[in-house]
């Protein structure tokens, strides 16, 4: 066997192939796949019902000990598998060793912990399995926020399961056990925290429609200051670009006003503040800068042009 070829075998034997998930017995979580799907499905040769469902396991890095399909109408309410499948189901585990069941369905609360009850085994449904992955390869900020969000208000329901143990202390007023006290203080808490979540993804939101809003004040108008009226922001800004775009609209002027003419002279002074002034017999020579279109209003005093 040439080595092109003992590569591909030992990479299968590693990972099986698509759709198998990753037979390993000796990986941590080892999954026992089982799915109820409607009577007469595919036939066709090389079919498997359960290849995404493998696949979901591969990419969790969850290996794949087993598998068992019940062709019926309809899941059972209580325990997704009928009584005789739910038995076969735990004589498979025994033999598989596996140490998780996988649904590739989205399982009631209900059915969820009447499996883990009759199996002895932690059960993931479909759902769970993609949130675990989601939140695997989330990358950003607000992705993982999502992530959070959603697999907090999945658990919310399911959380009744974890302390029924406990429930049995309580039993009416004044018995209350600990366990009920529990349940209500993780979902206050499990609120809480989606709450919290769901203001921070809109504020979030908020930023982000922002930020397309101003790529969008800056598309258009190029040349534009973005200024927000509420935060103030920008404001500085807007104010240097005012007085750089009057500095733009400025020209250097001299002007020879006659001695007679106060009344103009008065009207540059208050046009320009201080001006540059010198008295000579002819009158008063002025080097003053005034905005273009002022400038020509004096345009009879202006000195060789200007």
């Amino acid at each position: 066997m040439d080595r092109t070829k003992r590569h591909d075998r030992a990479r299968q034997s590693r990972h099986g192939e698509r759709g198998a998930g990753i037979v390993n017995p000796r990986a941590r979580q080892r999954a026992f796949c089982i799915a109820v799907l409607p009577p007469g499905g595919p036939t066709a040769k090389g079919h498997d019902d359960l290849a995404e469902l493998k696949e979901l396991m591969r990419t969790a890095g969850v290996a794949v000990a087993g598998e068992l399909i019940q062709r019926r109408p309809h899941a059972d309410g209580n325990n997704y598998l009928g009584k005789g499948k739910l038995a076969d189901l735990k004589e498979a585990i025994a033999a598989s060793g596996a140490n998780l069941v996988a649904c590739d369905d989205e399982l009631a609360p209900r059915q969820e912990r009447n499996l883990e009850q009759a199996t002895g085994l932690p059960v993931v449904d479909r759902t769970a399995i993609i949130l675990d992955i989601f939140a695997d390869h989330a990358a950003s900020a607000e992705g993982k926020l999502q992530v959070e969000l959603a697999q907090l208000q999945y658990n919310l329901a399911r959380m009744r399961g974890l302390w029924t143990h406990l429930e049995r202390l309580g039993g009416g007023i004044g018995t209350r056990g600990p366990g009920e006290s529990q349940i209500e203080t993780d979902r206050r808490l499990a609120r809480d925290r989606i709450a919290q979540l769901k203001r921070r993804l809109e504020r979030s939101e908020r930023a982000r429609a922002l930020g397309r809003s101003r790529r969008e004040l800056a598309f258009r108008h190029p040349e534009a200051v973005l200024v927000s009226a509420l935060t103030r922001e920008g404001l500085d800004a807007l104010g240097e670009r005012i007085a750089a775009e009057f500095e733009r609209t400025l020209r250097d002027v001299e002007l020879l006003v006659p001695f007679s003419e106060g009344g103009t002279l008065s009207e540059l002074h208050d046009l320009t503040g201080d001006i540059e002034r010198t008295d000579t017999p002819e009158g008063v020579r002025v080097s003053v800068r005034l905005p273009a279109v002022v400038a020509e209003r004096f345009g009879r005093y202006a000195v060789n042009g200007r």
